[in-house]
């Protein structure tokens, strides 16, 4: 449906590329440039060095919580079956609840460990894109000064 400006002044063509080149290269109205922090960002040594901190050990860290959230439920499991929790913990291996937890508290406490890491490298990254943005509003302040 056309809107109101084309009813009153008819349809109009769409400038060309070189068009609207010659008429930026001229002077005329000013074109603003697309932002392109987020492509400074990304290819920032920072955000890439944030990238392979992450994702070194997440997949073989993965693998060993579901293994052990799998041990877990299967002993939960067997010991509902069975009632008695001597019998099935000697049945898998002569190992204690208490070293099962141990192991999840362990497993636990690494994934805090992770989650902190995480955690300051999103705040360096954060620090980066706020000293390009102001890097970025001095540069139009001078633009727009001279």
């Amino acid at each position: 449906m056309a809107t109101i400006k084309q009813m009153k002044g008819g349809l109009t063509l769409k400038q060309s590329y070189e068009q609207v080149l010659s008429s930026y290269l001229s002077g005329g109205p000013s074109i603003t440039t697309p932002d392109r922090l987020a492509s400074k960002i990304r290819e920032s040594p920072q955000y890439q060095d944030l990238l392979k901190i992450n994702f070194i050990g997440l997949g073989e860290q993965a693998e060993q919580t579901i293994k052990n959230q799998k041990r877990v439920t299967l002993i939960h499991e067997q010991i509902q079956k069975d009632g008695d929790v001597k019998s099935v913990l000697s049945s898998i291996g002569g190992s204690s609840m208490a070293s099962v937890v141990s192991q999840l508290d362990d497993d636990l406490q690494s994934l805090n460990s992770l989650d902190e890491d995480i955690a300051f490298q999103y705040k360096m990254a954060d620090d980066y894109s706020e000293e390009v943005q102001e890097e970025r509003k001095l540069k139009i302040e001078k633009k727009e000064e001279s």
